[in-house]
């Protein structure tokens, strides 16, 4: 009897140092509530999302105060949207995939093994290396806010032990002739609008000194001279507005005309 009094103490004592130790995350208080409210928002800012959502966990916590649980739980969905995730796959040469290779993200590890599973990451550049059978392989990527699965491919192909590249090759690029990028084609209407517009500026000009030679006979002039003044006035007035006209649509054709394609640049580049 005595033995089993002393099992039982024991077994309660066992319990009593268990029970705080199993207890001991408490709940965050409001100081920590209102500390990672602050956080989330600095980090979600710099865009270091992943931080950001760890700190919103924190001030969604039940124990926080009303407002900041309502902040922080609505901010989770928002954080968690806009993490975008990639996919980076190690291949061999003739596109193959790399068994066991391993990838590193500004220096922070990725996975330990690159198997094909989209990994949530910080928006913006990156730094990736990728190791696989001792080769090396260096990339500079970009990766886009709120995209999900992106992936991006890392050319293993060759090259020897613990050598380093950037992951790319590329074939010389051909640049076009000078002159050849971006002209701008002047269409026909131009050319023929331009024609109409010096015409009638000729026109305009002739009628009207033949309307100023004819008003030199003011105050003395004949009915004859009067209509024939108004005559060459109308023509050479009907010439500054048709001639006015033409010459916008002229110019109006000469801004809006396509521009000639440069020729596309021959670039062979495999990653």
């Amino acid at each position: 009897m005595v033995a089993l009094r002393r099992r039982g103490l024991a077994l309660l004592a066992l319990l009593t140092i268990a029970i705080p130790a199993v207890s001991h995350a408490d709940p965050p208080g409001k100081d920590q509530c209102f500390d990672a409210y602050e956080k989330a928002q600095r980090l979600r800012k710099d865009y270091k999302l992943r931080a950001a959502h760890e700190q919103l966990l924190t001030c969604a916590a039940d124990s926080c105060p009303d407002f900041v649980r309502q902040d922080c739980s609505k901010w989770i969905g928002e954080v968690e949207t806009s993490t975008p995730t990639i996919v980076v796959l190690a291949k061999h040469a003739d596109g193959s995939a790399i068994d066991g290779a391993k990838a590193t993200l500004d220096g922070a590890p990725l996975a330990d093994s690159l198997d094909g599973r989209a990994v949530p990451v910080d928006p913006g550049p990156h730094d990736l290396r990728c190791e696989a059978n001792g080769v090396v392989v260096q990339k500079h990527i970009v990766v886009a806010e709120g995209q999900k699965n992106q992936p991006f491919y890392v050319g293993m192909d060759g090259g020897s032990s613990g050598s380093t590249s950037d992951g790319a090759s590329s074939a010389p690029v051909e640049q076009p002739a000078p002159g050849e990028s971006g002209r701008r084609r002047i269409p026909t209407a131009t050319w023929v609008l331009g024609g109409v517009a010096a015409a009638g500026a000729i026109s305009f000009a002739v009628f009207g000194i033949l309307g100023r030679n004819v008003q030199s006979c003011a105050p003395n002039c004949t009915q004859s001279q009067v209509n024939d003044l108004r005559r060459d006035y109308l023509i050479a007035d009907v010439s500054w507005i048709t001639g006015l006209v033409a010459a916008g649509f002229a110019v109006y054709f000469a801004l809006t005309a396509p521009t000639s394609p440069p020729p596309a640049p021959v670039t062979a580049i495999r990653w």
